[in-house]
């Protein structure tokens, strides 16, 4: 047993350092596609309290809302593998497909039948009604200690909308059924429900098509 002391101490200040590695970081990497941002990343780190050789304890949620917000950045990810922390960083500039820094809002008056948060803050649920150019999924993040933070917006949402169009005809025939029940295709591409109305009035009709139809947004998914 004395002989074998030191390998079993050995062993022990082994296991340890291996138990260690798993909450202390030795290493902070950047990966992505945007190297020219890796001193602001890097200084963002540093002020989330992640040095090497000291425990990770920072909030991820406020590291990637901070990295999120720099110019050009559409998405942010991090990652704490053992000893390591890996911050992977995407970014597009200078074209229509660089991510936009506002809120997602609804385009359309009607309820919401489905959405997906990517990234920020949701405010609306399925089945919630919304108004035009309400916000549905917010660019600011709450933290844990109820503070805000900017972040990016990113998710889709599927809004069902009302729409109506009203045709004058001559005559009341089949035909002009027809060709107004087909009229909401030129307005939305989702139609879900028609309702007809026929109304006389002097030289003619009024053919009065009311409509449901789903109205599909995407923001910062491409």
């Amino acid at each position: 047993m004395r002989r074998r002391v030191g390998l079993l101490v050995g062993g022990a200040l082994f296991a340890s350092a291996c138990a260690l590695s798993q909450f202390v970081v030795l290493k902070v990497k950047v990966t992505g596609n945007a190297p020219q941002l890796t001193p602001s990343v890097l200084s963002i780190v540093s002020e989330c309290g992640i040095r090497t050789f000291r425990p990770f304890n920072a909030d991820k949620r406020l590291l990637q809302a901070k990295i999120t917000a720099l110019n050009g950045v559409e998405f942010c990810s991090v990652t704490h593998k053992g000893w390591a922390v890996i911050i992977d960083v995407h970014a597009e500039y200078g074209n229509e497909t660089a991510a936009k820094k506002s809120a997602l809002k609804a385009e359309r008056d009607g309820v919401i039948k489905s959405v997906t948060c990517i990234s920020g803050t949701l405010l609306k649920s399925v089945g919630d009604s919304v108004k035009c150019g309400e916000v549905i999924i917010d660019n600011h993040m709450r933290l844990f200690d109820g503070g805000l933070c900017d972040c990016l917006a990113a998710g889709s949402v599927v809004i069902e909308a009302q729409g109506q169009v009203t045709l004058f005809y001559c005559d009341k025939t089949e035909q002009n059924e027809a060709d107004a029940l087909l009229s909401p295709k030129l307005y939305a591409e989702d139609v879900t429900d028609k309702r007809l109305n026929i109304t006389p009035c002097d030289g003619g009709y009024y053919y009065k098509v009311d409509y449901t139809y789903l109205h599909a947004q995407a923001w910062n998914t491409d």
